[in-house]
């Protein structure tokens, strides 16, 4: 998710007033687009760029909440994601193998931390629920810990208004596929399997960016590189989002994808191998949701996020494809629910006599607040 970011805590003085947590201390500077040349290049790719590349539901991204002086959240979210069908290598939608379809429940923990404006890191936990389901009514399904991810980035420019940091994401398997000796091959059982994903890891290094033209338009733009493991094809992925943002509410229309480097080698380094991975993946209804080789696909995603108080909040997600070819077509819609502590430190100008703490502590008071009532 893209849960209701910090940044604008400090830039925006209508929300210091509402969540009482955080003061603004000085003006905000004029907001210039100059200062996000990395916003020019992704606006470049997204239009430019006619396929974008990804296996499952699309590459993941940090959080970007920023920026507080330290901060928590950890957020819940359950997602529900159905297919019945690819694209083919035309692009066409198809329909699985036997009209087969195939749902996933995931439950999300996503834990993050910001110890300074400039650094935060999080996690993406996953456990899934897939299960296959023929249109004869026969199922398979499989329950377990499945692709898990963590990342890290850090702001090197940052001023209200506007952004520019690096990231890393790396995402790994907790689990492992069926190989093709592990298929049934009695004709009286059922001979399908399920896959969680590729079980292969993925490295990616990001450039990023934020930029808020006025008070309630939020601009960000991510770019880099993956390494895929397996012999898997590297990929450029990217994000374009487009957010409306007011005290308590964050929606943002986004589009998220990969776009291929084109090497992917098994089929040309380990023939065996890769005709084992497509039998096994046939077991799998033929579907693209995992072991596709070059998939590439391009994805709109919708999210909001309802603020009830400065410490909780709901969020919601749909995913569906714009487009794509030798990949999964599907939707998925998601729900949570996050929990926030924030802080930041000030510096307070004396302006009236020094009050000794003594006195402070004898009337239940912080010196800031005997301060305040002086004045």
């Amino acid at each position: 998710m893209m849960p209701l970011e910090n940044f604008w805590l400090k830039s925006f003085k209508s929300a210091a007033k509402m969540l009482k947590l955080f003061k603004v201390k000085k003006a905000e500077p004029k907001r210039s687009f100059s200062t996000c040349p990395l916003l020019v290049l992704s606006l470049a790719l997204l239009f430019f760029s006619q396929t974008s590349y990804s296996a499952q539901d699309g590459p993941y991204f940090p959080s970007h909440r920023f920026p507080t002086d330290r901060s928590f959240h950890i957020g819940y979210q359950f997602g529900y994601l159905k297919s019945s069908g690819n694209f083919d290598d035309l692009g066409e939608k198809v329909a699985l193998a036997s009209g087969s379809s195939i749902t996933r429940t995931r439950h999300t923990v996503s834990p993050e931390y910001q110890p300074s404006r400039q650094f935060n890191f999080g996690a993406f936990l996953n456990f899934d629920g897939v299960k296959l389901s023929d249109e004869a009514g026969v199922s398979t399904s499989k329950n377990s810990f499945s692709d898990q991810v963590l990342w890290g980035e850090y702001r090197f420019f940052d001023i209200p208004g506007a952004s520019v940091g690096i990231a890393s994401v790396v995402k790994f398997p907790l689990y492992g596929n069926p190989t093709v000796q592990d298929l049934p091959t009695s004709a009286t059982t059922n001979n399908s399997v399920v896959l969680l994903g590729d079980a292969q890891t993925d490295i990616s290094i990001l450039s990023t960016a934020e930029l808020w033209p006025n008070d309630t338009f939020r601009i960000r733009a991510n770019f880099g590189y993956t390494y895929r493991s397996d012999s898997y094809a590297a990929e450029l992925p990217y994000l374009f989002s487009l957010g409306f943002v007011t005290q308590k509410v964050d929606f943002s229309l986004n589009v998220k994808g990969n776009f291929s480097l084109g090497n992917d080698s098994l089929a040309v380094s380990d023939p065996s191998a890769a005709a084992n991975a497509q039998a096994v993946k046939n077991a799998f209804g033929g579907s693209n949701y995992a072991l596709s080789e070059n998939p590439s696909l391009s994805v709109l995603a919708l999210k909001g996020e309802l603020w009830f108080d400065p410490r909780w909040g709901v969020q919601s997600e749909f995913n569906f494809p714009i487009k794509g070819t030798n990949a999964i077509h599907f939707w998925n819609l998601a729900f949570g629910i996050v929990y926030r502590w924030a802080e930041t430190d000030q510096v307070r100008k004396r302006t009236a006599r020094e009050v000794d703490i003594t006195v402070d502590q004898e009337k239940g008071q912080f010196e800031g607040e005997s301060e305040d009532e002086f004045f």
